[in-house]
Formats: C-alpha cells, structure tokens, sequence
C-alpha cells in the first residue's frame, strides 16, 4: 500500500484518481500537439531560407517556387521591374553609379541598354498608355520627368523633386499616377486631375503601389518611423499597422490568390527580408537582408521571382 499511494496522484473533489505514468503520458501527448499546432500556421507554399547560403556582392533574382538563386549582373544601387519593350515580359532597370548612369536589361536579347544618368528617385509605369511602361524619375533641377520607352523621348516636369517616389494606374484609366513625398508629407498626382492631392504627413522611408485589397485598384503601401502601412485607394482608408519600420517595401501577388502580398526589407532589429501575406495575415522569412528589393518574372514561368541587390 506505501508503494501504491506514492505513485499515485491525490483524488481532489469529484475528480478521478491520475497515476504518474498516466499523467506523464497527457504531459507528452500536449508538448507533441503544441509541435504539430505550431507547423501547421506555417505557409506550405514556399521552401524555407537557407541560412547558410552565402552570395557575392551583385544583382540576383530567386525563384521563390524552388529557392534557385541566379546571378544577373555586378551590384547596382537600385532596381525596377517593368515590361519596357513591350514583349509580354518583364525587364529590369538598374541604377549603377560606378558606371555612370541607369540600364535597362532586356532578359529576352540579354541586352544592356543605357537609359540616363542616375536620378534622385527612380520608378516604373505605362504613362502614356500603350501598354509600355516608362522610366519615371526625378533628377535635381529638372523636377520629376518620365522617359516614353516608344521613342526614348523624355516629358515633364510633372513636380519638383523627390526622394522617395511610387507609381501605378490609381485612377483606373490606363495611366501612371504618382505618389511622392515632400517636406515631410505624402502627396498622389493622378494623369485624370493632373493635380497634386496631400495624402497625409509623414516623411516615408520607402513607398510601394499594388492591390493590396483585392479590388483590382492599387494600393499604396508606406514605411514611416512607426510603422509600415497601406492605404486603400478605393476608400482612403488606413490600414492598421503591420509591421515595423522597414528599409525597402515590395509588393506583388505572390501566393497568387489575388491580393498582392507584402515584402519588407529589416537591415536592423530582425534582419531579412520578409513577407505577409495579405489573406491569412502570416509573416514568413524569404531570406536574409538586401539593399534593395522588387518583384517580377524573371523566368517566364508565370510566377513572381525575388529580385535584390546583395
């Protein structure tokens, strides 16, 4: 009986008696469904990082279906992506210092192009709308100009000049519109108007437009001191927050469910470039930190690759 009663768990009111053995067993049982409850919020649609791959200095793109790095050319200071030649597939534009201007790689030719010196702010989108996106750029004195990808003729000033600078099709009208930050404020230029309209104030970090809601009309996404936000186009409406600051935003639809997906860019504090994704609200890590990134298909296998300078 004192053997019993030491291994054994004492009965409190109305409950059965529990041995130890039983009672380890229920102790495991909850550790082994707290593993497999944690693995199953993971997003399945991506392979992991791999922590230890090691890249020399460059421009790369992986492919996000299967972890594949390639390596596209030596270390630029910036880089688009957009179909500039009208081919149905996507081109990249990079700033390179070192060489004295901005390139346009058309993956198809393999060809390097030079488009112009290097611009304060830099982005892409069909603003004259024949179906070609346009370099988009401020560059000092001259304000904000775009170059016509058709002819290489260059059009503006749309602004004076700008730091920090996005652009898509807001208005729904097959033209770029603008998003640009002054003096500490937000301000969107949309080709309908042909006027500038203060968003909000805020000196961003880094700007983003895509279809972050799903309702086909781009969103703007915004790194500030606080924060990373979106603001719903369709509504003007704010988003509450959804990460920390980050040093580069991205944007496309990634997981392809039609709500384009959030990539941010930490170079402190939690370090990588990582992604949420805008239906389930999951974070995941895609790989280690950048100094610059986009999305686009770089392989024409109709899905988005991630495009970096490390």
């Amino acid at each position: 009986m004192l053997t019993r009663r030491v291994w054994e768990v004492y009965e409190t009111r109305g409950e059965p008696r529990m041995t130890a053995h039983r009672k380890l067993m229920v102790v495991l049982g909850l550790i082994l469904l707290f593993i497999l409850s944690s693995s199953c919020g993971e997003n399945e649609s991506l392979p992991s990082p791999n922590p230890n791959i090691t890249l020399s200095p460059g421009l790369y793109y992986q492919n996000l279906q299967t972890k594949e790095w390639t390596r596209l050319a030596t270390e630029a200071s910036e880089v688009l992506i957009g179909d500039l030649n009208a081919d149905g597939r996507d081109d990249i534009v990079g700033a390179w210092p070192s060489e004295g201007g901005l390139y346009l790689f058309d993956l198809v030719a393999d060809e390097w192009t030079k488009l112009s010196s290097v611009g304060d702010s830099l982005a892409v989108c069909d603003m004259t709308g024949d179906g070609r996106d346009d370099l988009v750029g401020s560059w000092g004195e001259q304000g904000i100009i775009y170059r016509d990808s058709a002819d290489g003729t260059w059009s503006g000033s749309l602004g004076q000049s700008t730091d920090v600078m996005a652009c898509a099709d807001m208005d729904q009208d097959e033209l770029g519109d603008l998003v640009v930050a002054w003096n500490q404020e937000l301000y969107s230029y949309l080709s309908t108007t042909k006027t500038w309209t203060k968003l909000s104030s805020g000196q961003p970090v880094d700007l983003a437009l895509c279809d972050v809601t799903g309702d086909d009309v781009p969103d703007m996404l915004v790194s500030i001191e606080n924060g990373v936000y979106y603001r719903d186009t369709s509504s003007g409406i704010w988003s509450e927050k959804l990460g920390e600051q980050a040093d580069h935003l991205a944007c496309g639809d990634v997981d392809e469910d039609g709500k384009a997906d959030v990539l941010v860019n930490y170079l402190t504090g939690t370090t990588g470039v990582w992604i949420h994704y805008s239906t389930t609200g999951i974070w995941a890590s895609l790989t280690y930190e950048a100094d610059d990134i986009v999305l686009g298909d770089m392989n024409n296998d109709h899905h988005l690759d991630l495009v970096g300078v490390w």
